[in-house]
């Protein structure tokens, strides 16, 4: 892929922007889709998942990329963006960080393929590093 500034995806009629050209915090991810209409991509089914993975190896540079999910403190599970829990069907990994050890959002990896935790607040209540990565925006 190549320039990202239309770089759209499709599928099952569900449409994925992938940007990598911008590297930003979760919180900054989460505004920009919305910003154009869309939402950070929540990949609930393995298929989506393993399409978004596929797509990401595809890019001249695969990278970790912020998907649509964070921990809720409220709730103290992790959901996705518009609400609905997160089912683990074999999917976290944990190995970058302890769980929830002060990160609360997820990024999809191309390395291992699974959901990774990352700092996403700015902060005192942040972990000392706050990640700022590409995303994946997704249409309804």
């Amino acid at each position: 892929m190549h320039d990202d500034e239309y770089d759209f995806r499709v599928k099952n009629g569900t449409c994925f922007l992938f940007r990598t050209s911008d590297k930003v915090t979760h919180d900054e991810a989460v505004l920009q889709c919305i910003k154009i209409g869309g939402f950070l991509a929540m990949p609930k089914t393995k298929d989506a998942n393993d399409f978004l993975l596929r797509e990401i190896r595809l890019l001249d540079e695969p990278q970790p990329m912020w998907i649509g999910m964070h921990h809720s403190l409220k709730r103290g599970k992790f959901i996705w963006q518009d609400g609905s829990d997160v089912v683990d069907w074999g999917n976290f990994d944990w190995a970058n960080g302890l769980l929830f050890g002060g990160e609360h959002c997820a990024a999809l990896d191309p390395g291992d393929g699974k959901w990774h935790d990352y700092s996403c607040f700015e902060g005192f209540l942040s972990a000392l590093r706050t990640y700022k990565l590409s995303f994946i925006c997704q249409f309804p």
